[in-house]
């Protein structure tokens, strides 16, 4: 596959088929568990629903119309399937849940930082699909902002957008690790490299940046750099499973979890209460 960078809707980035972080971090419980994520139907939840409005409209404002409908939802899976089955391909969010993305929006823009990432020239969205040269196996990626960035910058930044309860180093650092935020920069940082390589660019600095913004008022946020060794770790991560995907794609096998007996210890930080 041609490395290339492609501005498209969402769903025909999905539609690919191709492997992604989000696959790749379910692989890191098990190559059952990738499969479930590569084949098997979205999972939608409020968080994730919230997530892609705060994404339109903070990166996308043009599209909003066309992306996102608010309606007076009552809470109930019976009223929100009708209403997502009365607004067919768009995100359907509540007017409390439209206030508290608009919240986090002007949040995220009263920040110096995040406000040049914002307004500096580049792409939003964008798919990069590649062919991993390694394994042979074909990958995707779509990064929330790829943008040359002035000072203190100085760099093309690569950025993605993301919501947690608490955006404080100790807390956020241990969501970077739990949801793979570090893996899925380290496999959209390999795309933008096999495209770089592909049509003959030299290579290039790139600064990877996470923009986090709490869900709740006042909508602290704080913007974090990922430092060559986060990178390194998630590179690392991103390795070991696609060559443990390529070989399971060979052989058409699926492991799960062990079927042994495993001992379960108290934790360190329990020990002794």
């Amino acid at each position: 596959m041609t490395p290339d960078i492609i501005i498209e809707p969402y769903a025909a980035y999905a539609a690919r088929g191709l492997l992604r972080s989000s696959h790749i971090n379910a692989g890191r419980r098990s190559m059952k568990h990738l499969k479930q994520k590569r084949d098997g139907a979205s999972d939608d939840t409020d968080s994730k629903r919230v997530g892609r409005a705060l994404h339109t409209l903070t990166l996308e404002p043009d599209t909003w119309q066309r992306a996102v409908v608010v309606a007076e939802v009552k809470s109930g899976r019976v009223q929100w399937a009708q209403a997502e089955k009365d607004h067919p391909g768009l995100t359907v969010i509540s007017f409390d849940e439209y206030a508290k993305v608009v919240g986090m929006r002007d949040a995220v823009r009263r920040h110096p930082l995040a406000l040049i990432i914002l307004n500096a020239p580049g792409i939003v969205e964008a798919s990069i699909v590649w062919t991993d040269a390694e394994t042979g196996v074909g990958c995707m990626a779509r990064p929330d902002r790829v943008a040359g960035c002035g000072e203190p910058f100085a760099a093309t930044v690569v950025a993605d957008l993301k919501s947690t309860k608490d955006a404080r180093e100790r807390s956020f650092c241990g969501s970077v690790m739990e949801y793979g935020y570090h893996v899925q920069a380290a496999h959209g940082l390999a795309g933008l490299n096999a495209y770089d390589a592909h049509t003959g660019l030299p290579p290039r600095e790139r600064r990877s940046v996470l923009i986090a913004v709490e869900t709740e008022p006042p909508h602290g946020v704080l913007v974090y750099e990922l430092s060559d060794s986060m990178l390194a770790e998630g590179e690392r991560v991103r390795r070991r499973i696609l060559k443990q995907y390529a070989e399971c794609l060979k052989a058409d096998v699926w492991p799960g979890y062990n079927e042994s007996l495993n001992p379960l210890e108290a934790p360190a930080w329990a020990k002794g209460e």
